[in-house]
């Protein structure tokens, strides 16, 4: 029959580490970390810009860490440093570049098949995917002779370019700041103020809009264009802009298919359904992070998750 893992958790952002060291350190032997990046944290890494603030409460959601990764506020590089010492130091096992495709139950055990066919049996699962890997797309078309000028993370934008953030919350916020430093750069949020921002970031972009940053504020966009190898913004007001990239930072959604795919029952905003203990309608499946939420979650609540799962698996496992 092949083996069998105990819990196999399907990605390695915090809440899937967490749930994995919580996992080990109460006797369950075997665990096994999918990721579909070449590292952990694969959407910190990408999404992230360097030296990027990184909180353990998020949106006023306080909480006290109850496993044992020790996480406190801190930037990307220290974040990344913290969950990568807690894989080593509790050596978990982790099969990186493995996207996982469904997971499926055939009577007491899962079938963890990734995009390669390759299959995982489990007696539990834990869906640790985040938001982030989803990035939102806008709601008008993108025009094909433009789709390579825009763009979703700042990785993927290059200095000397006229460049347009679209968003109002924190990444938009940090993204359009950096980019200011080597970039002709512009901010556009639908909205003239911004709500979600926190008072760091606020202060700092108060910063940029007197040096070096334009905004176009309290407009949204009506489409795109491609004109001359520029992207051309038309903008609701009827004015319009050219730009060599677009950068939409705007939330991230809930992976719909994949969890269709796994035949988990969804509720309101199309959120999967969980139990106080996190387990989905399917018995010994389990969700944790910010899929679980409408807005997001913090990391620290992740962690949590994670704790309280492997609590939960102890009893059941043992």
């Amino acid at each position: 029959m092949g083996e069998i893992y105990d819990v196999v958790i399907v990605g390695a952002g915090p809440s899937g580490i967490a749930t994995a060291v919580e996992c080990k350190l109460n006797g369950i032997p075997k665990v096994l970390l999918c990721e579909k990046e070449a590292q952990s944290c694969g959407m910190i890494r990408k999404y992230y810009k360097a030296n990027k603030r990184v909180d353990k409460d998020y949106r006023k959601q306080v909480v006290d860490i109850k496993g044992h990764i020790p996480f406190s506020d801190t930037d990307k590089e220290g974040a990344l440093e913290v969950m990568e010492k807690a894989l080593q130091e509790h050596h978990i096992e982790a099969a990186y570049n493995m996207g996982i495709e469904s997971v499926l139950k055939k009577e007491d055990i899962f079938e963890v098949v990734s995009g390669s066919n390759q299959v995982f049996k489990a007696k539990s699962v834990v869906i640790a995917i985040g938001k982030m890997g989803q990035p939102n797309r806008p709601s008008y078309p993108i025009p094909v002779e433009v789709m390579r000028q825009v763009v979703y993370t700042i990785n993927d934008c290059k200095e000397k370019e006229e460049v347009l953030v679209v968003g109002g919350g924190n990444s938009a916020v940090e993204y359009a700041i950096a980019l200011a430093n080597n970039n002709n750069t512009t901010l556009n949020y639908r909205q003239s103020t911004f709500s979600r921002v926190n008072e760091d970031n606020l202060k700092n972009l108060e910063e940029a809009f007197s040096k070096n940053l334009s905004q176009k504020l309290g407009v949204d966009i009506e489409g795109l264009s491609g004109v001359e190898g520029k992207v051309q913004v038309h903008f609701k007001d009827g004015s319009y802009g050219f730009y060599d990239r677009v950068l939409f930072a705007i939330g991230g959604s809930t992976p719909l298919e994949f969890l269709k795919k796994c035949k988990v029952a969804l509720g309101e905003s199309n959120l999967p359904l969980v139990s106080p203990e996190h387990e989905s309608s399917i018995a010994n499946l389990y969700i944790v992070g910010d899929i679980v939420y409408k807005s997001g979650a913090s990391i620290g609540i992740g962690l949590n998750a994670g704790f309280e799962v492997a609590q939960v698996l102890k009893g059941r496992l043992a």
